[in-house]
């Protein structure tokens, strides 16, 4: 008998035995981690040579978010020479980054080295390297800058912003109180409006991330300067509003000695529901400035700015429940203002669509303005444009006002198509084109440079109050951009039929259409990729508003019809601490489930 087969089937036990060990002798290695720096600064490289802004602002945001101190010597040689088209926004977007090193341990040397190189020529810029600073260690240089009644009036704003988000509790606290308490701010005649309003902004978000115990003082501040009998009335309202949104309540009929009695009572900044600040006896405010009203909501301002949604999804019907929302008196209306709404009714007979009833709310609200007021109103769809009656900030006088109203009256629907059903007016929405237009609109006409949030004539005179409205998400964006040629090979296209189906993104509406494809052979060729602006980015987008009113303080009020996005339009009612009122169902959950990705 041959022993062949009983060796063989010994060496196979034994390799298999011995590979059974080795395997178990040897877990498997698990993957490398990803390096995150490697990744972004991938990125970086990338999109960094591209002509469009929206790439741009993409490789400096992935490096900016890293916190790693490799990325701060791009930023830098970048900032100092930015890329045609659009530099000065792209200097803006590299500053945004920046302020992802607050939450860093690393990088507060480069960056002060940097903040010296600019040199207090670019305040959005200083503000992004004080909070790297300040969050560093570094309250006391920034609350240095703050309190130097010989700096920069601006400057010392940013640093005060920044401190509020970043520095040392107690300290900044304290800072605030006594800047609050100074007889007089600065020189500047605008002095007092812009570090009032960057203290009590600092007050509001120190509020948020400490307790009454801390920013206490900041807040006894705030309430012995609203004592001041000579302070003017938009001081005034700036610290009442933002009061209000620190404790949570409506600052109307609020008194100083109510404010104490919520700062005694509060134990958390912000945690209330919304109500009326109850008068009590005592040191009162002065009497308030006459209200502008429009669709439920009022404002103190005596500059506005109306925005009003002209997309195509405008032309589409009002609801029945849209109707009634419109019909019924808004939440906390007094008895004053219920009587002066039903003096001023609305011709609901002519009212068919959405954008009826806005042209008819709009035309009661400038018909209330005071003689002593200015206003404009912008039309916003794919661009943005003001009225030809208004293309600069317009005394409301009656024969201005007169203009404007017969312009409004002459503004029609235009032809119907497949995919617009009901007619067409401005095309798309885009909501920050028409933002960036309303902080740019002076008493001079249109401020025809990149810095609207700093410019004298914009302080002078430039809006103090908008009111926006619209229908829906934002569809179109500004700073469109190319990138590099891309090589795309050549293919084959088989015929074919089918059915074709399409969403309008500004009106939702579903068109299909029967498709007969012929075969047909594409060539190799070349294609220059291209890309939207950058504000298409929620953080972006936040990011240029909070830019836009840093210094400016401008009340936003919105207000949603319709599909409406309410994530859209809180960061704009955020950006100026405003109010919202919706009108209407909102998105449905497919649209907010696709936004969201």
């Amino acid at each position: 008998m041959s022993t062949r087969p009983r060796l063989v089937v010994t060496l196979w036990i034994s390799l298999a035995l011995g590979s059974s060990a080795a395997f178990a002798q040897a877990p498997p290695q698990p993957l490398p981690k990803p390096d995150p720096w490697k990744q972004a600064h991938e990125t970086w490289e990338r999109y960094v040579p591209w002509e469009a802004l929206g790439a741009r602002a993409m490789g400096a945001e992935a490096i900016g978010r890293t916190g790693d101190p490799r990325a701060l010597p791009l930023l830098e040689a970048r900032y100092h020479q930015p890329k045609q088209p659009y530099p000065q926004l792209e200097r803006y977007l590299l500053a945004s980054a920046l302020a992802h090193f607050a939450s860093a341990k690393e990088g507060r040397e480069a960056v002060e080295a940097w903040l010296k190189k600019v040199d207090g020529k670019d305040p959005w810029f200083a503000f992004n390297a004080y909070r790297v600073i300040a969050a560093q260690g570094g309250t006391s240089e920034v609350a240095a800058v703050a309190a130097d009644e010989r700096g920069s009036l601006l400057l010392r704003a940013a640093a005060l912003e920044a401190l509020g988000r970043h520095g040392e509790k107690a300290a900044t606290a304290k800072l605030l109180h006594g800047l609050l308490t100074q007889k007089r701010l600065g020189k500047e005649r605008i002095a007092e409006r812009v570090l009032v309003g960057a203290c009590s902004s600092a007050t509001l978000h120190l509020a948020r991330r400490s307790s009454p115990e801390l920013y206490g003082p900041a807040v006894e501040g705030m309430i012995e300067h609203l004592e001041r009998k000579r302070s003017p009335q938009r001081v005034t309202d700036l610290l009442n509003r933002h009061l209000g949104a620190l404790f949570g309540v409506n600052a109307k009929g609020a008194t100083p000695d109510s404010w104490r009695i919520r700062l005694a009572q509060t134990p958390e900044a912000g945690q209330k529901d919304e109500q009326e600040a109850q008068p009590t006896r005592g040191t009162r405010t002065r009497k308030a400035a006459p209200k502008t009203e429009f669709m439920g909501l009022s404002a103190e301002g005596q500059r506005v700015v109306y925005l009003i949604d002209m997309s195509d999804s405008m032309l589409l019907p009002l609801s029945p429940e849209e109707k009634e929302t419109l019909r019924r008196p808004v939440t906390g209306e007094s008895k004053r203002e219920r009587k002066r709404r039903k003096r001023m009714q609305i011709p609901w007979e002519r009212v068919h669509t959405r954008f009826d009833v806005v042209r008819e709310y709009l035309k009661l609200s400038l018909r209330s303005l005071s003689r002593r007021m200015s206003y404009a109103v912008i039309g916003f769809g794919s661009r943005s444009q003001t009225l030809g009656t208004t293309q600069k900030m317009t005394p409301a006088q009656p024969k201005f006002l007169m203009a404007t109203l017969a312009e409004l009256d002459k503004i029609k629907a235009g032809g119907t198509s497949a995919t617009r059903k009901h007619g067409t007016l401005r095309g798309m929405t885009n909501l920050h084109s028409a933002l960036r237009l309303g902080f740019q609109l002076t008493a001079r006409g249109l401020i025809q440079t990149d810095d609207e949030h700093v410019h004298p004539d914009a302080f002078n005179g430039g809006c103090d109050t908008i009111f926006l409205l619209s229908d829906g998400t934002p569809t179109q964006w500004d700073f469109h951009g190319r990138g590099p040629l891309r090589d795309v090979p050549g293919y084959e296209i088989k015929a074919r039929k089918y059915t074709y189906k399409y969403k309008d993104p500004e009106t939702g509406e579903e068109t299909e259409r029967e498709v007969n494809q012929p075969a047909r052979t594409v060539p190799p060729r070349k294609i220059q990729q291209s890309m939207q602006g950058p504000y298409q980015n929620q953080n972006h987008f936040r990011s240029d508003l909070e830019r836009l009113n840093l210094f400016r303080k401008v009340q936003i009020h919105v207000v949603g019809v319709g599909e409406y996005s309410k994530t859209w339009l809180d960061l704009v009612k955020d950006a100026g601490l405003g109010k919202l009122r919706l009108i209407g169902k909102g998105q449905s959950k497919e649209d907010k489930a696709q936004e969201a990705a």
